[in-house]
């Protein structure tokens, strides 16, 4: 935890970009930032800039709600684009747990290198111990 936060300190997008619920969290709070900000600078409740703050940060901005303060622009322009970026990370998240990984060794691949270790342990006389079973219980 304590290596978690430091990186986070030192570089907080890339650390946010490469766990997801860092992404999730970053993504609420933005939300809520945003919607507290909202209502604060303009005339609708807490709930509407929640709704207000979602909208604009999926781009799909109904215009039903829409700042009319400078600040209340501000706060859509930032939110937009903060927005846009987290959601990029965020997809490219999910996407890179759907890709399959070439580079890990099929049920048959491990087979073969645990035989081949085998046979070279035997022709060595070394003593290989055995890999501990993390399914059964202690």
């Amino acid at each position: 935890m304590k290596r978690h936060c430091a990186r986070f300190f030192k570089d907080p997008l890339l650390t946010m970009a490469n766990h997801f619920t860092s992404l999730i969290f970053g993504f609420l709070s933005l939300i809520l930032i945003a919607a507290f900000v909202f209502s604060m600078v303009e005339p609708v409740g807490f709930g509407d800039g929640v709704y207000w703050a979602i909208t604009t940060a999926t781009t799909t901005g109904y215009g039903d709600i829409s700042p009319e303060t400078v600040a209340g622009k501000i706060t859509a322009n930032t939110l937009q684009v903060s927005g846009l970026i987290l959601g990029a990370f965020l997809v490219a998240h999910i996407l890179e747990r759907l890709r399959p990984n070439e580079h890990v060794n099929t049920d048959a691949e491990q087979d073969w290198l645990a035989e081949s270790i085998r046979l070279i342990a035997y022709d060595r006389d070394v003593i290989i111990p055995a890999y501990p079973d993390s399914t059964k219980e202690k």
